[in-house]
């Protein structure tokens, strides 16, 4: 059975560039966590990490379909809430699980910090149309 990528599709929200960039790092943090599952001590900062990392693309997905200036505005800055949440979570979680790999947790942490220029310079633009 061949498994296909829906990713690769340049159509709506797959044709996003910021979504374009964030999809890949949000499914290979979400595996890691997942995979690490049983050596990860708190359930409660473990469950909001995967539900940041959903948010992050709902978020997204949420203000690329949206008109108004204001609402697409918010809603990607809540995405870009979500993945500041998603950095700290990942910080806590290496520093009370020993036996997380603080390189891929770091790996991760400074992946998601390239993203948020994509935040910042994507609300910048919709403030700027705004005037």
């Amino acid at each position: 059975m061949v498994v296909m990528s829906l990713v690769n599709i340049e159509r709506g929200i797959l044709n996003f560039g910021v979504y374009k960039e964030l999809f890949p790092l949000v499914i290979n943090t979400y595996k890691f966590l997942e995979e690490n599952k049983s050596s990860i001590n708190d359930n409660f900062i473990f469950q909001e990490t995967i539900s940041n990392l959903i948010n992050i693309l709902s978020f997204l997905s949420k203000g690329y379909n949206k008109y108004h200036s204001n609402e697409k505005s918010l809603l990607y800055s809540y995405s870009r809430d979500c993945v500041s949440t998603t950095q700290s979570n990942l910080l806590i979680l290496s520093e009370i699980n020993k036996d997380l790999s603080k390189d891929k947790i770091l790996f991760f942490y400074n992946q998601f910090e390239e993203k948020i220029k994509y935040f910042n310079g994507l609300i910048k633009k919709i403030e700027e149309n705004k005037k």
